[in-house]
């Protein structure tokens, strides 16, 4: 036999009204989860951060496809669920990652010792950050996260605050050039090419600049 539609609607509503079926979307595609399956679902996110939170500590969150991935879900159903938990004030996403509404990146004292030297190095050398000055790379990318450097490279990172001044004398030199080249770089910062060709291509990527030929223009 064939239910109306209806009936659907009627049965659905009806589901929904004793809270044995959850409304994951508002919109006109609606996407429905029965209770237990949401339940279910909410111990594996839970389960999966958890474990990621304590085996990276120092990462701000897991990235949003390794948790799909996980749980086996197409990408509107994933949207979906992690809306719902994160309306539900249980996890929180920003951007790429995801994370347990509690998780926060915390430094040990022996890290935050290894960053601040770290950092004093960067901003002893400022244009030109020595290859040698080295730090653990977990505690590389959270320092990245919180945007206290700029990872320009494999071997380049600058201070933050550096990359910004940086930044503001190209933006400041092709306003009033046109164009900038590596020469031009080396000359304005007295630095060497490969640091100026590593700040160029990180403006590139952050879509400050573009090249043509072997100048740089301002987007």
């Amino acid at each position: 036999t064939h239910m109306l539609i209806s009936d659907v609607e009627a049965e659905v509503s009806k589901l929904t009204g004793t809270g044995d079926l959850i409304r994951l979307t508002a919109d006109a595609t609606a996407l429905y989860m029965t209770r237990s399956n949401q339940d279910s679902l909410r111990v594996q996110v839970r389960d999966a951060l958890t474990d990621y939170h304590n085996r990276y500590p120092l990462r701000r969150g897991m990235p949003r496809q390794e948790l799909r991935n996980r749980l086996r879900l197409d990408s509107s159903g994933f949207d979906a669920i992690v809306d719902n938990i994160v309306n539900d004030g249980l996890m929180a996403q920003d951007g790429t990652t995801v994370r347990m509404a509690g998780h926060e990146v915390m430094f040990t004292s022996t890290q935050k010792q290894e960053a601040d030297r770290f950092l004093d190095v960067l901003r002893e050398h400022r244009y030109s950050p020595p290859a040698w000055n080295k730090i653990d790379a977990e505690l590389l990318g959270a320092l990245t996260d919180r945007r206290e450097v700029v990872s320009a490279g494999p071997e380049v990172v600058f201070a933050a605050e550096v990359f910004d001044e940086m930044r503001d004398k190209i933006i400041d030199y092709c306003q009033v050039n046109d164009a900038v080249s590596i020469n031009d770089v080396r000359e304005l910062l007295g630095t060497s090419r490969k640091y100026s060709l590593a700040l160029l291509e990180q403006l590139d990527r952050d879509n400050v600049t573009m090249r043509v030929g072997d100048m740089r223009v301002l987007r």
